[in-house]
């Protein structure tokens, strides 16, 4: 089972049964009043025991800043696929007193909670590279380094996106987009976007973006609201019922 909507689930027939996605069961079920559920990453640095959280049926009012402002999802997809997609944002990028703006192009964007990395068109992903003073490390992989210290300059990028309910600006510091690893000499850190195709149309915005949002999932509306994560907060019974 997975918790996508369910004409993308990847159904399994046995003896002519047919299994829905995770969220309709609950729903079906009535352990759940929605068929939504909500996602908080927690910080990259985040040594807490409880460094994600994911609630279905709810969300925790706690884990964001401002207003939860609802995207309607792209359906079907550009793939053809009822996947999870929304308009592409605005993107503006700061290293210390430097600014850039990528170019504004039309795409749809793939919030996908099982991805690593972030996937950005090329000619957005150059300029953010060139910034960085990025190198290409794994041609086969497309996956380029940067010094890691960049993970304590100031700034980020900041991610803007319109919708008809609003617009919202989610902002993403450098360290937690610039990734320690141990394959990697001390001084050097992976980047964590990869660069597609400009004509692709789709791309996907993983955990290097998703650690800085709050996300409400809503199947029963085909909405996804965003709001910048909020790290500052410890509830143990913060979870709220969101009826359909």
């Amino acid at each position: 089972m997975g918790i996508g909507l369910s004409k993308n689930v990847a159904s399994l027939y046995q003896s002519g049964i047919k299994y829905e996605g995770y969220i309709d069961t609950l729903y079906e079920q009535g352990l759940i009043g929605s068929r939504a559920y909500s996602v908080f990453f927690n910080e990259a640095a985040s040594t807490d025991k409880d460094e994600g959280v994911i609630i279905f049926g709810g969300y925790d009012k706690t884990k964001w800043i401002d207003e939860l402002t609802p995207f309607p999802i792209v359906y079907p997809s550009p793939r053809g696929a009822a996947e999870l997609n929304i308009e592409g944002p605005v993107i503006e990028i700061t290293v210390g007193d430097d600014t850039y703006d990528l170019p504004t192009q039309s795409y749809t964007v793939l919030l996908d909670t099982g991805s690593t990395y972030t996937y950005l068109p090329r000619r957005q992903f150059n300029i953010l590279a060139t910034a960085l003073d990025a190198e290409l490390a794994y041609e086969d992989y497309d996956l380029y380094v940067v010094s890691c210290d960049y993970k304590t300059v100031d700034g980020g990028l900041d991610y803007t996106f319109d919708g008809p309910s609003g617009r919202v600006t989610i902002s993403v510091p450098w360290e937690q987009v610039v990734i320690e690893n141990d394959a990697l000499p001390d001084d050097v850190c992976f980047l964590g976007f990869i660069p597609d195709p400009d004509n692709e149309g789709f791309y996907v915005f993983g955990e290097t973006f998703l650690r800085s949002a709050y996300l409400l999932y809503n199947y029963d509306d085909l909405t996804i609201s965003l709001a910048q994560a909020s790290y500052d907060t410890s509830c143990d019974d913060c979870a709220e019922a969101l009826e359909k």
